[in-house]
């Protein structure tokens, strides 16, 4: 989940900080109008939690999330690691083993869309503006933060860039992985969303200081907003070209079409905030909302209606990825005492 209102112009530090709080999601804070659809708690849900544990001794993994999952159920999540001073470790779950994605260089050339590449303004939303080229070259890697899978088993997501200062979105194609920087972003790019076609969605900082969504596609970057909103940040897309997001602080959620010449508004009836997460070729649609400051809540919104999703004795549920059979991964939280929080990867079937 992109929490835009967290993303400010601070020292590397701060900035490094702020982004490992993305996935324990949810400062949940306007109130907005609500959609006068059916909803219902449902308790119909298996929740699986993964007990994520990588292939070596010095592990001391906490925060552990899942991102996304493809239609053979592979997964990709990651967690931190006190034994490696709290640095971002991502993994690839197949179900039988963990597996850390990891990477030290990325092509920042013309097929990593960093040099050369166009940032076309999607003219329905507003105008077109000049970019400059940020160059080719190899860049070395840390942290790195997958969000999104297909079925080729390419990824998605986000890594630093050394010493901390400016977070890219990445491709990763087998051995290939390509940095994603959107041309003339500030400091941020973050790639979450990925389909069969490798389109990836995300959002990025401008030079405005606001934040846009963008798809990105065969070396080609557009760039959105959701009309009239400050802010925007997409999470994900489906094969048939359908993105999902959240605006305004990430106070509302968001459908748009392929050609971002219609917009929808997904808000859950009832909550302070909703946030949509990711969507699948059946159009159904997952996320998180709020009903207070303190908790959080998943959901599931399709034809017929939202339905909650909970983790049993969880005070925080946030799903992150949905495939083709309706199953879903995210992260829970459950408060053991009043300092002790457990925070655990999840996947739910039906």
């Amino acid at each position: 989940m992109v929490q835009l209102e967290m993303l400010t112009d601070t020292p590397s530090a701060n900035i490094v900080r702020q982004m490992r709080t993305i996935l324990l999601s949810a400062v949940l804070v306007l109130a907005f109008l609500f959609l006068t659809r059916s909803f219902s708690q449902s308790n119909s849900y298996n929740f699986v939690t993964l007990n994520v544990d990588f292939p070596s001794f010095h592990d001391d993994l906490f925060g552990c999330a899942a991102t996304d999952l493809n239609d053979y159920r592979v997964i990709v999540g990651g967690c931190n690691d006190l034994s490696q001073n709290s640095d971002f470790r991502g993994y690839l779950y197949d179900g039988r083993r963990f597996r850390e994605i990891d990477f030290h260089h990325v092509d920042t050339g013309p097929r990593g869309g960093g040099a050369n590449q166009g940032l076309l303004i999607a003219r329905s939303v507003y105008q077109s503006r000049p970019f400059q080229s940020l160059g080719s070259t190899k860049q070395i890697v840390s942290g790195v933060n997958p969000q999104g899978i297909n079925n080729q088993e390419h990824l998605t997501g986000w890594y630093f860039d050394l010493g901390g200062t400016r977070l890219h979105g990445f491709l990763k194609r087998n051995g290939d992985v390509l940095a994603l920087t959107v041309p003339n972003s500030q400091l941020l790019t973050e790639a979450v969303g990925i389909n069969e076609f490798d389109q990836v969605v995300g959002d990025y900082r401008g030079q405005d200081g606001a934040f846009h969504g963008f798809r990105y596609a065969e070396g080609n970057y557009v760039s959105f907003d959701f009309p009239s909103a400050p802010d925007t940040g997409a999470s994900g897309i489906n094969n048939r070209g359908q993105i999902v997001g959240c605006y305004s602080l990430c106070s509302h959620g968001f459908l748009s079409d392929p050609t971002f010449s219609t917009f929808t508004t997904i808000d859950i009836p009832g909550a302070l905030a909703t946030q949509a997460r990711d969507i699948n070729d059946l159009g159904q649609i997952i996320g998180v909302y709020s009903t207070d400051n303190i908790t959080a809540h998943g959901f599931l919104y399709d034809a017929q209606g939202f339905r909650s999703i909970d983790a049993p004795g969880a005070f925080i549920t946030t799903p992150f990825g949905i495939n083709n059979q309706g199953q879903i991964v995210g992260y829970f939280v459950i408060q053991k005492s009043p300092s002790v929080f457990e925070h655990h990867a999840f996947l739910v079937t039906r």
